[in-house]
């Protein structure tokens, strides 16, 4: 049996509005995936030693590294043995310094610990070099800077860091100098900050 013109024209019409119809439901599809996507990621991203805050978990950490390691000084936000946070071109990131006086001595003046950035001199991880200060948004090279927080003995700084996009991927050791003067003692200890590629959506 031959269509007709019109059923030909339905049967058409039906074809286009099914396209059209399955294109529709791809895109969504796809727009959903990406947007798991990025979601997870960002997740992920702000799982892995992201500190924003002086809050009760970062104190509990420092703790735990002064206890550990019988030291002045602590770091968290970091990973591995070299203290190490990596940043992304593009991305932010956080750590927190700590550190306490010798005996339990009471902090109660703001310039009773101080802080002081400078580059490390260690052989490992040098080729940043003064560039990665224009990362810190909070702290200038080899400037002294009062605590930000304490509590009892102990002092608290937030160090923060403000990758551009573009950034070339390099690393550079930062060395830690604490100014104790209540005691009148300096501690010292380090960090590495390794600046990654900008990864996109799925790097």
């Amino acid at each position: 049996m031959e269509l007709t013109p019109i059923s030909k024209r339905v049967k058409k019409k039906g074809a286009l509005e099914l396209s059209i119809g399955t294109i529709v439901i791809v895109v969504l599809a796809m727009s959903m995936l990406i947007l798991g996507l990025v979601l997870v990621r960002k997740i992920f991203s702000t799982s892995t030693g992201w500190v924003t805050d002086i809050n009760g978990k970062v104190k509990g950490e420092l703790a735990k590294l002064f206890n550990q390691r019988q030291a002045k000084v602590a770091i968290v936000g970091v990973s591995g043995p070299d203290n190490t946070v990596e940043i992304e071109a593009g991305g932010e990131a956080g750590i927190a310094i700590g550190a306490r006086t010798e005996n339990g001595e009471q902090i109660d003046k703001r310039d009773s610990m101080k802080l002081t950035l400078s580059l490390g001199n260690s052989g490992r991880g040098t080729n940043c070099g003064d560039s990665v200060f224009n990362y810190i948004t909070n702290a200038e090279k080899e400037a002294p800077r009062g605590l930000d927080r304490s509590e009892g003995d102990k002092a608290y700084w937030i160090i923060h860091f403000q990758v551009p996009e573009g950034t070339v991927a390099c690393t550079q050791q930062i060395s830690v100098k604490i100014e104790n003067t209540i005691n009148n003692k300096v501690y010292f200890d380090s960090f590495n900050v390794k600046i990654k590629p900008g990864g996109g959506l799925f790097g």
